[in-house]
């Protein structure tokens, strides 16, 4: 027997039966088995327990900063509505996304990338979206957020965020 993928959200609970259908979407277009869990610390994805996380762009720039964290992007959340321009303006820190651990296999990633990027064709999962504000899934890599993690990394580098948690 296969071992599940781990997946988790550190996204609003409110949404866990969208998390879910969006799994078990997953789950049934890749023909592997999968788990969904309410993730409690994003080292879950630093540590290898969680194979695929739903998480926001801002957290994903965050921890890609510090290059401790063995993920990178696979696609990311578009709700319904003006997103494009918000994406334009704000870049892909201002929406929700899904990683995946890198080293899950190459051929396994792919085909959850292909799900979740035609997730919204599934009838029964483009209802659970709609319902959820979601529009689509669209692809992206790491490259997207390169000037954000490059900000970051500087930040890092002068000690910023130490001294902003020691007052």
């Amino acid at each position: 027997m296969q071992a599940p993928i781990i997946v988790a959200t550190y996204l609003s609970q409110h949404f866990y039966q969208t998390y879910k259908v969006i799994t078990c979407t997953i789950e049934k277009n890749i023909d592997h088995p999968t788990a969904l869990i309410c993730g409690e610390s994003l080292e879950e994805l630093a540590t290898g327990q969680v194979d695929l996380g739903f998480i926001s762009g801002s957290s994903y720039s965050t921890i890609a900063s510090q290059g401790t964290y063995p993920v990178e992007p696979l696609a990311a959340m578009l709700f319904q509505g003006a997103w494009e321009p918000l994406l334009q303006r704000f870049g892909p820190t201002s929406i929700p996304l899904v990683v995946v651990a890198k080293q899950l296999d190459e051929a396994l990633k792919l085909c959850i990338r292909t799900t979740l990027c035609t997730i919204h064709t599934d009838q029964l999962a483009a209802q659970t979206l709609r319902k959820s504000a979601i529009d689509r899934f669209i692809p992206i890599t790491s490259e997207a957020y390169q000037d954000t993690k490059s900000m970051l990394a500087s930040i890092h580098a002068q000690g910023v965020f130490e001294q902003t948690h020691q007052r």
